[in-house]
């Protein structure tokens, strides 16, 4: 029991140190995997969640999420921004 409390006044003492949002982004990654727990999952959609930054896709047949995406709509990104709606 000892340990835990050690552990959360070692975090406490982090989380007062850190001084960006950058900092403190990557406190609570390590934070997380210390305590082995796992990132949050974002709801977007009904159809798509983000998870550790990547946006994942439900396939239609199974309701299982995929994460894909293709070459040409990551080369639209890099030179155009993001793709509008309609397409």
């Amino acid at each position: 029991m000892r340990s835990l409390k050690d552990k959360e006044n070692l975090f406490k003492l982090l989380r007062e140190a850190v001084k960006t949002f950058a900092e403190s982004a990557a406190l609570d990654e390590f934070i997380r995997k210390i305590n082995r727990e796992m990132p949050p999952i974002e709801i977007i959609d009904d159809t798509h969640q983000k998870f550790d930054g990547l946006i994942y896709r439900k396939h239609k047949h199974n309701g299982r999420y995929y994460f894909s995406t293709s070459l040409t709509r990551s080369v639209w990104k890099f030179f155009n921004g993001e793709i509008p709606d309609i397409y």
